[in-house]
């Protein structure tokens, strides 16, 4: 069984698989556009040599990164956020 726990981004509440070998925390690009317009933070610069891959070898298309209010466990922090084209989860965790 995969951990997950309940997140929030705004009043967005999605499930965010606690990924211990993911060093970056993401969400998918369709929980992204679920934010509402007026509530989505502004686009950060991501560098060039920004590359992930998932576990299995295959490069995720980067499509932003945001600092985005994140609450778990009744914890709030604003925490860079990847958004990640065709991810296969709402969310990831990364430590």
């Amino acid at each position: 069984m995969r951990p997950f726990l309940q997140g929030s981004l705004g009043s967005l509440k999605i499930p965010m698989l606690y990924d211990t070998g993911s060093s970056i925390t993401c969400i998918s690009e369709n929980t992204f556009r679920r934010l509402p317009p007026d509530i989505r933070p502004i686009k950060q610069p991501v560098r060039l040599e920004s590359k992930f891959q998932t576990a299995g070898g295959q490069n995720l298309r980067v499509r932003g990164l945001y600092n985005i209010p994140l609450k778990i466990l009744d914890k709030t922090v604003t925490h860079p956020v990847y958004v990640i084209s065709d991810l296969n989860e709402q969310g990831i965790i990364g430590i």
